[in-house]
C-alpha cells in the first residue's frame, strides 16, 4: 500500500494515494531535507520551472516541510508515511546489498553517523532499509522524469540516489562551482562536472581567453569578500530565536519525526561546536614565512571526505606525514575550512599544532591569500587546489577530484611516493597554458544559477532544463 501527498497538477489541490496507485508524472522532483535553507530557494526553482511548462514537486520526510508544500499547493510525498517507511519490517540487509548493489550497508551508513556525530549505527542501518523500501514504493507509485537533491552524506539523500539508479530515473547532484552564481549539476555521487570536455591541446580564442580572466577576477574578489568566520558557531540572541523557533517545531509539528532538524541533536552540537571554537584560539599561530605549504584541511563530517575519501577521514595523520615528508627548510601551514570551524575535534587540534614544523593558522586568515603565498599546495580532494591552479601553483592530489589526472597536477596513487612527489612539485610548475584551457573547460562546464546563493532562481531552471534535455541525448553512465 502506498500512501502520498500529491498534487493534482504541478499547483493543483492536494490528494492521497492508496492502495498500487498511481500519480501523474513529475518533470523534476526535489529531495528537500532541511527547511527554510533548502525548500525556499528550490521552491523558487521550481516556480520557475513552471513558468517554463514544466510540473515539479518534493520528496521528504519533514512533516514541517509538508505542511508548507500543502501551503504552497506544490505536489509532496513523505516518505515516512509509506508504509514501512516509519517501522521497517524484518528485511535482511544482505539482500538490500544485492538489490541496490552496494558493497556493504554499514559502509553506506558510516557518513550518516560520522554526519550525526554518533557510534549508535544500528539505527541509521534500520533507517536506510525504510527509506529503501519506501523511495522504492514511492517510484513504483509514479515516474519521475529527473530527480534532483543537493549533494550530501545523509541517508535520505543517498538512498534516494541508489533507488533511481535501480529504477532507471535520471538523478541529478546540485553541487558547486568555484566559479561565483555557477553551480555543477553531475549523474554520480563520486564524480562531479561530468559534462567536462577539455582538451589541452586546442588553444583558446581571443574572446575565451578573456571571459576565462574575467571570470578569475570575479572569483578572487568573491573570495576575498568573503568573512571567513562567517560560518563560525556562535551563540546569539538570534540563535536564541531560532532554538525557540525549532523547538517549536520539534514538538508541534515534526514531533521527533525528523530527526535530522531535531532540537537535541542541534543544541548539544552547537554548544560543542562554540566550545571548540573558543579553546582553539589557543592551538593558532601566525602565518608562517616563506617558503611553505598549504594543506587546507576538510570539513570533518562532510560527503566530500566521508563519502568520496574516507580513507583520509583522519586528516591529523595526514598532516603528520605531509610534514615529515617536506625538506629541511619547509613549513606546512594548515588551516581549517571555514564551514568546519568548531567540528575537528580538539584531540585532532593539538596533535597537528605540535608539529614541529607545521603552523596551525587562524580560520580567519583568507585561504586564497595563503594559496598566493604558498611553494605548492597539497589537497585531499578540496576546490582550494583548483584555486591554487588559477594561482598557477604547484597542487598535490590524495584523492579523486575534477581536476586530478589532468596532466596538470602530482597525483599521489600510493602515499609511500608522497615525499618524492612533494618535492617534485617544489621543483616543477604547472603549464600556465595549459592550466588555463582547463580552467575555461570547467567554467564552460559550470551551469548559471546556484539555489541556496540570493536570486537568480531563473537562472537554475533554464539550467536544469538544459541539464535534463542533456541527459536524455546520452546514456547514463555512473561509477
Amino acid at each position: 500500500m502506498v500512501t502520498a501527498s500529491v498534487g493534482a497538477d504541478a499547483r493543483g489541490a492536494g490528494c492521497s494515494l492508496n492502495g498500487a496507485g498511481s500519480r501523474a508524472m513529475l518533470d523534476f522532483v526535489f529531495v528537500i531535507r532541511t527547511y527554510p535553507e533548502e525548500f525556499e530557494p528550490l521552491l523558487a526553482v521550481g516556480r520557475e520551472l513552471e513558468r517554463r511548462g514544466k510540473s515539479f514537486g518534493v520528496l521528504t520526510i519533514s512533516p514541517t516541510i509538508e505542511r508548507a508544500c500543502a501551503a504552497q499547493r506544490v505536489a509532496c510525498a513523505n516518505l515516512l508515511q509509506f508504509p514501512n517507511g516509519a517501522r521497517p519490517g524484518p528485511v535482511p540487509f544482505r539482500a538490500v546489498e544485492e538489490a541496490f548493489h552496494l558493497v556493504s550497508l554499514r559502509d553506506f551508513c558510516a557518513p550518516e553517523a560520522l554526519y550525526l556525530e554518533t557510534d549508535r549505527e544500528e539505527p541509521i542501518q534500520r533507517r536506510a532499509l525504510a527509506y529503501f523500501e519506501a523511495t522504492d514504493r514511492y517510484f513504483e507509485a509514479g515516474p519521475a522524469a529527473c530527480v534532483v537533491q543537493y549533494l550530501g552524506a545523509e541517508v535520505l539523500r543517498r538512498t534516494v540516489y541508489r533507488t533511481a539508479l535501480r529504477r532507471g530515473v535520471p538523478h541529478l547532484w546540485i553541487g558547486g562551482s568555484p566559479f561565483p552564481g555557477m553551480m555543477d549539476l553531475h549523474r554520480d555521487e563520486m564524480t562531479t562536472f561530468d559534462d567536462l570536455d577539455f582538451d589541452p591541446d586546442r588553444p583558446l580564442t581571443i574572446e575565451q581567453r578573456a571571459a576565462l580572466q574575467q571570470a578569475i577576477v570575479r572569483l578572487k574578489a568573491d573570495r576575498l569578500s568573503r568573512d571567513p568566520l562567517a560560518a563560525a558557531p556562535r551563540i546569539t540572541l538570534q540563535t536564541a530565536r531560532k532554538f525557540a523557533r525549532e523547538l517549536r517545531r520539534t514538538l508541534l509539528v515534526d514531533r521527533g519525526a525528523d530527526y535530522y532538524q531535531a532540537v537535541w541533536r542541534h543544541i548539544p552540537a552547537l554548544t560543542r561546536r562554540t566550545l571548540r571554537k573558543r579553546l582553539a584560539r589557543a592551538l593558532y599561530a601566525p602565518a608562517p614565512p616563506r617558503p611553505y605549504v598549504f594543506f587546507p584541511l576538510h570539513v570533518p563530517n562532510d560527503s566530500q571526505l566521508s563519502v568520496r575519501a574516507p580513507q583520509f577521514l583522519r586528516q591529523e595523520t595526514v598532516v603528520a606525514y605531509l610534514a615529515r615528508s617536506l625538506p629541511h627548510g619547509y613549513t606546512l601551514c594548515v588551516k581549517e575550512h571555514p564551514a568546519g570551524i568548531g567540528t575537528m575535534p580538539l584531540r585532532a587540534l593539538r596533535e597537528i599544532a605540535r608539529q614541529p614544523n607545521v603552523a596551525l593558522v587562524s580560520p580567519a586568515l583568507p585561504a586564497l591569500a595563503l594559496i598566493e603565498g604558498a611553494e605548492a599546495v597539497v589537497v585531499i580532494n578540496s576546490t582550494a587546489g583548483f584555486e591554487a591552479l588559477i594561482c598557477h601553483k604547484p597542487v598535490v592530489t590524495l584523492a579523486r577530484s575534477f581536476y586530478r589526472g589532468r596532466g596538470l597536477t602530482f597525483d599521489c596513487r600510493d602515499l609511500d611516493n608522497l615525499p618524492i612527489l612533494l618535492r617534485r612539485a617544489l621543483t616543477v610548475r604547472p603549464d600556465p597554458e595549459r592550466v588555463d584551457r582547463f580552467l575555461y573547460a570547467v567554467l564552460r562546464a559550470s551551469y548559471e544559477g546556484a539555489p541556496f546563493a540570493a536570486g537568480r532562481p531563473e537562472a537554475a531552471a533554464r539550467s536544469l532544463i538544459a541539464k535534463l534535455a542533456r541527459l536524455r541525448r546520452e546514456p547514463c553512465v555512473v561509477g
